[in-house]
Formats: C-alpha cells, sequence, structure tokens
C-alpha cells in the first residue's frame, strides 16, 4: 500500500512521471516480447495492469 501511496505522490507532483513509467512499462512489454518462457502472459498482464493503474492514479489528480 505503501509502494501506491508512493507512486500517486509521484504521478501529483510530476506530470512527466506518467510518461516516464509508460514508456518504462512498454519497454519492458518488448524485451517480454523477445522471451519464450510460460510466464511471459502472466507478466505481460502484469504490465498491463500497472499502466491501468497508473492511468487511474494520473487521472485522478489532474
Amino acid at each position: 500500500m505503501a509502494q501506491i501511496t508512493q507512486l500517486e505522490v509521484m504521478l501529483k507532483n510530476d506530470e512527466m512521471s506518467v510518461e516516464k513509467l509508460s514508456l518504462q512499462l512498454k519497454q519492458a512489454q518488448l524485451e517480454l516480447s523477445e522471451a519464450d518462457e510460460a510466464c511471459v502472459l502472466e507478466m505481460r498482464l502484469a504490465l498491463d495492469a500497472a499502466q491501468e493503474v497508473i492511468e487511474t492514479l494520473y487521472n485522478r489528480y489532474n
């Protein structure tokens, strides 16, 4: 829960943080697309969920 609070504060104070985090998530997804492991699907779903959380929190404060 503390990590979500830290994320909220960061998103509230730095509008560029959304773009930075989104780029990092997209890069991670690209790297996963090159992997050939069974856990790739779960990781991609987790990255998608993280993106949704970031967007939801950002929209809450802007």
